[in-house]
């Protein structure tokens, strides 16, 4: 597989988890189309307390990731925007999307992002 095509399914994949998570917003109404390629997608919104927090900066660049838990694992949440500051113990709201796509390769994925920042 070819470095760009790598870079193209990555790109849809985090294209489709931002577009799930801005659908799933309550300021948000509008249906959300999944690009070409998606065969099956489906999301949940849930509430979890923060486990852990990671972040880091560099200059203005700020990046946050939360461990929460979900159905007894510790997962990952990440906050693409960097504009959130949760602490430990605060309970945050999350949305998990489960994605497949078909087209060039399958890819199952799953990933946990921040709601309502």
């Amino acid at each position: 597989m070819k470095k760009t095509e790598k870079l193209s399914i990555t790109g849809t994949v985090c294209l489709c988890v931002f577009l799930m998570a801005c659908g799933k917003s309550e300021k948000s109404q509008l249906p959300v189309a999944m690009p070409p390629g998606v065969s099956d997608s489906s999301s949940e919104v849930f509430s979890a307390p923060v486990i852990k927090v990671y972040s880091s900066q560099e200059g203005k660049h700020k990046s946050r990731a939360y461990v929460v838990k979900w159905k007894g694992s510790e997962v990952i949440v990440s906050d693409s925007l960097g504009r959130s500051a949760f602490r430990v113990g605060e309970v945050i709201q999350v949305i998990a999307v489960k994605m497949s796509l078909e087209d060039p390769m399958v890819v199952h994925s799953l990933n946990f992002s921040l709601v309502g920042i």
